[in-house]
């Protein structure tokens, strides 16, 4: 039986252990209006969007950063500007310094356009 197919108190017993401590406690704070079932797996999903909602993925934003690849015929200036991009979201202690590491790891590595 797939995840979909169980019950909503069953999908939300087996996405709690999963979801780590901050969420957790996240979860144990949220609070349910009158029209809202705390049963519900939609609805306590919903909750967790809207705790989440506009907080920034740290982690996430730092892979899309080392992992960004200049692209074929991309004027390095173009590619410089990308990878500020990204590092604004990233809150590196030393943006700087991690994007001129981020172009001479490419450079070192012979990153392939593409």
């Amino acid at each position: 039986m797939e995840a979909n197919d169980k019950q909503d108190n069953i999908k939300i017993a087996m996405l709690l252990p999963s979801i780590g401590s901050e969420a957790l406690d996240g979860y144990n704070q949220f609070t349910y209006g009158h029209a809202e079932d705390k049963t519900n797996y939609d609805v306590v999903f919903q909750k967790f969007e809207d705790h989440f909602k506009g907080m920034k993925r740290t982690v996430f934003c730092r892979y899309n950063f080392w992992t960004h690849r200049r692209t074929q015929n991309q004027p390095v200036i173009d590619y410089l500007t990308a990878l500020q991009q990204k590092a604004d979201t990233c809150e590196f202690a030393e943006k700087d310094n991690m994007i001129r590491d981020k172009v001479i790891f490419s450079i070192a590595n012979h990153e392939r356009c593409g």
